[in-house]
């Protein structure tokens, strides 16, 4: 039966930013990021939300050649979940990637000019679908190695049975999840 995983679907949709308000509620801190886990039956899904700076080195739409290929290559990086989460007692296989880096992209050079001084917060979300989910799974967060620019993240997680939060830096990258 599926009325817990649904209560709680209920219960954490009120405090799960959608992208467009993720900028509003969240403090714009450069070198802080902030992840959520939802580990619900054989589901995961884990979103980080993470300034524009702390990816690409900059938060207005490219202005250059080098900045269009910042964007690509953090595009490409973040395409593959297992390249960006080891995630251990699951079996999880990535079902889907959605990220707003296209915001960055240059459409024109009059737009590039016009948001050359906003701060611009990404988010990037991952589906994953886990065919043998252990009660006890760990999750390696390598957005450290890969954005030299992040320094903590700030992570919150629920499952089934259980909700908590832990602070990740580079030295300590790695969730234990019950």
């Amino acid at each position: 039966m599926r009325i817990i995983p649904f209560t709680l679907l209920l219960f954490m949709a009120p405090m799960m930013p959608t992208t467009g308000e993720a900028a509003a509620n969240h403090a714009h801190q450069h070198g802080v990021a902030q992840m959520e886990l939802i580990k619900l039956d054989r589901d995961l899904q884990i979103t980080f939300l993470v300034t524009a700076a702390d990816l690409v080195g900059f938060e207005h739409q490219a202005q250059s050649l080098q900045q269009q290929q910042r964007i690509e290559q953090a595009e490409m990086l973040l395409a593959e979940g297992g390249k960006v989460f080891s995630i251990t007692g699951g079996e999880c296989t990535q079902i889907s990637q959605q990220s707003n880096l296209h915001q960055l992209h240059n459409d024109t050079g009059a737009a590039a000019k016009q948001n050359e001084h906003q701060h611009t917060d990404l988010t990037v979300s991952y589906q994953f679908k886990c065919t043998n989910l252990t009660t006890q799974m760990s999750v390696e967060v390598r957005l450290f190695a890969l954005f030299s620019a992040l320094q903590k993240i700030e992570t919150s997680w629920i499952t089934d049975t259980t909700q908590s939060s832990a602070t990740l830096t580079a030295t300590t990258n790695r969730l234990q999840i019950e």
